[in-house]
């Protein structure tokens, strides 16, 4: 008995990671009233996971095919509001990906939380950038602005950086 749940649990969580791997980008979207986008929140969350856990250079059309899911959807979807700010934004000019981590991970946290928090929201796109540059970094032009993220984090004042990026625009 004791063994059977182990090796269930065992199963579960090498099944765990593989559901993000296994992300199919949906086709025929259609995206036009507020129930349609709540119809796709599943699925954002897969592809979010997905673009998160996937380096740069993992299969470039579906990696294209899943960013411009995530846009369509998060440029109409009423679940979602963001603001961007050019001070929290540098390091999308070297490595432009990174914007739609960020976005993902902004929108994860808003999903999930249902807080539209844009504090909160910063905070965790920043967050999502920074875990993808930890895994995949050697896979990205080098850029100080991330390893600048990286030390306020270290020392626990991203949030402080945010809010003062926010007060400033």
């Amino acid at each position: 008995m004791i063994k059977r749940i182990f090796a269930s649990l065992v199963l579960l969580v090498f099944m765990i990671p593989a559901q993000a791997q296994e992300f199919v980008v949906p086709s025929n979207v259609e995206m036009e009233e507020a129930e349609d986008y709540a119809r796709y929140e599943e699925h954002i969350i897969d592809c979010i996971d997905w673009l998160s856990s996937n380096g740069p250079e993992t299969e470039p059309v579906k990696r294209k095919r899943a960013m411009a899911f995530l846009m369509m959807w998060l440029t109409g979807t009423p679940a979602v509001s963001m603001e961007l700010h050019a001070d929290m934004m540098e390091y999308a000019d070297k490595n432009p990906d990174l914007l739609m981590i960020f976005m993902g991970g902004w929108a994860k946290y808003a999903l999930q939380s249902e807080d539209d928090d844009q504090v909160a929201g910063n905070v965790a796109g920043l967050e999502a950038v920074l875990a993808y540059y930890e895994e995949f970094g050697d896979d990205l032009k080098r850029d100080r602005s991330l390893k600048k993220l990286a030390k306020l984090k270290e020392k626990g004042e991203l949030e402080d950086f945010v809010k003062k990026a926010i007060e400033k625009s």
